[in-house]
């Protein structure tokens, strides 16, 4: 029998994505956020986070993906808790699906470089 992983999953510009439920702490509307001068154009900035500073990244920027346009506050923060915590900015979530492992495919060649990487 097939292993079967459980997926968080998440909307960004219309299209579906997953991160492993293992992987994932909480999920909450952003707070405050401080940006961060000179940091990569992905870095939405730093929150503070039940005691931690966790960077936070504008998912739609590291899949090069258009702007939505709309407040921040609108948007959910799916905290990562490994490897030292992040936040990562979404449209909106979906369920918690699961997929057996061999329904995992490889960004395809099509993808530009720089989000493929991302995946």
């Amino acid at each position: 029998m097939a292993a079967e992983l459980r997926f968080c999953t998440f909307y960004l510009a219309g299209l579906w994505f997953g991160v492993e439920v293992e992987r994932v702490r909480e999920v909450v509307r952003p707070a405050a956020m401080t940006p961060v001068p000179r940091a990569p154009y992905a870095v939405a900035g730093l929150i503070h986070f039940r005691g931690q500073i966790l960077t936070v990244m504008h998912l739609r920027r590291c899949l090069e993906l258009p702007d939505r346009g709309a407040e921040l506050s609108s948007l959910n923060l799916i905290v990562l808790s490994q490897p030292a915590g992040i936040g990562l900015l979404v449209d909106g979530m979906g369920d918690v699906v699961g997929a057996a492992e061999e329904a995992y495919e490889a960004p395809p060649d099509t993808l530009p470089a720089g989000p493929r990487k991302a995946l």
